[in-house]
């Protein structure tokens, strides 16, 4: 019989440690210690969550979790988390008490339910207890592909024009943080000099002291307000589902400023046919007074070469296998929207403008003996907010 299994056996102790405390090798295709159903059901898995596993005595293993959910207990319940938007997971000093840390800068606090995690490695399955856990790694999240809508709602010429929505992060006492757009429009201030209301569009930041009901408010404007904030819990949806906050576990909320510009533009978005899952995206009809609140650019490319050349010399506009494609791009920390209308091909017979769906607006009509020269669109540009959540695409 080979002794292969036996060789692979003892170099995973070796990695883990002196003894198979941290971490259980199925040796000779046995299951993971208490771990028979669980194996058998990773097995029958054709994919699972890749993750690197660092432990407390130095050991690192990458592979795969059969689990695609963490479920962690916090001051907000219990949840389920998705894998899919967790950046990673550090463990604290007790072994139970786990920092889930997502893109952008969210993180929750809380107890991880599992007692150990079920990792299949190069070598075989392996269990991986909880408390031996220093830190999980898992790869960065899929970003939005072209054509992404990165502010959610918008694609209907009819939609109802409605107040944007206000949107910023919420620190917690035990280090959670949360960004998103907000579920409470007010703050009700019982101030030493009378009762108010104060709307979050006017906030630029919110302490709680550490009475848990004391507040210091400073406004948008520079004013600065202090006194007892009435209310019993905080709404906000974040990445991980809509949470309602207890607002004695709240330390700190903070506005995003260019949330609110950003989201403005939701009800004014256009979308064309989707081709093989990417679609074009516009800003239609914007009121002179907000348009006026956005840098607009215009960027012109060369038509020479191949269409599938140009993906690389302008990514802006082509897609490959696509050709043109004007969409919602996020550069850096500018998000760029392309306007409706400003979507021009120079052919040698004169100027075409089209539409979301490459349909003539006004201009000449090419036909095949035209040759196409070069493009041109223009875009609104608005800082990228780290409160948005990139949508799952058409």
């Amino acid at each position: 019989m080979s002794r292969l299994p036996s060789i692979l056996a003892a170099s995973v102790f070796l990695v883990c440690g002196a003894s198979p405390g941290p971490c259980a090798l199925a040796a000779d295709g046995a299951a993971p210690p208490g771990g028979t159903e669980r194996a058998a059901a990773a097995e029958k898995r054709e994919e699972g969550t890749p993750a690197t596993f660092e432990l407390r005595d130095g050991s690192k293993i990458m592979g795969t979790l059969a689990a695609g959910t963490i479920a962690v207990r916090s001051v907000l319940g219990a949840r389920k988390i998705s894998l899919g938007i967790v950046q990673g997971v550090e463990m604290k000093e007790d072994g139970k008490t786990g920092v889930v840390r997502f893109p952008g800068g969210d993180q929750l606090v809380g107890e991880v339910e599992a007692e150990a995690f079920e990792l299949r490695a190069l070598v075989g399955p392996i269990s991986v207890a909880r408390n031996h856990l220093l830190r999980v790694a898992f790869p960065a999240p899929a970003a939005a592909g072209a054509g992404m809508a990165g502010v959610p709602g918008g694609g209907k010429k009819d939609v109802e024009k409605k107040a944007p929505e206000i949107g910023g992060s919420v620190e917690l006492r035990d280090g959670s943080r949360f960004t998103g757009a907000f579920g409470t429009a007010v703050f009700p201030l019982q101030a030493p000099y009378g009762k108010m209301s104060i709307a979050l569009g006017d906030l630029s930041t919110m302490s709680v002291k550490e009475d848990r009901e004391n507040v210091q408010l400073v406004l948008a404007n520079g004013d600065r307000l202090s006194g007892v904030i009435d209310l019993e819990t905080f709404e906000i949806d974040s990445k991980i589902g809509k949470l309602s906050v207890p607002f004695g576990e709240i330390r700190g909320v903070s506005v995003d400023l260019a949330f609110c510009l950003y989201k403005a533009l939701s009800p004014y978005l256009v979308h064309g046919r989707a081709s093989r899952g990417v679609r074009t995206d516009f800003v239609k009809d914007l009121p002179e007074a907000l348009a006026k609140s956005f840098e607009r650019i215009k960027r012109t490319c060369d038509t020479a070469g191949s269409v599938d050349s140009r993906s690389g010399t302008a990514p802006w506009l082509y897609v490959p296998g696509q050709g043109e494609v004007p969409r919602i791009l996020v550069e850096g920390d500018k998000t760029l929207f392309p306007i409706w209308g400003t979507w021009r091909q120079n052919w040698s017979s004169g100027q075409l403008t089209a539409d979301e769906n490459q349909q003539r607006i006004s201009g000449v009509q090419p036909n095949e003996s035209c040759s196409h020269h070069s493009s041109e669109l223009e875009f609104y540009v608005a800082k990228t907010p780290v409160t948005v959540k990139p949508s799952p695409g058409p």
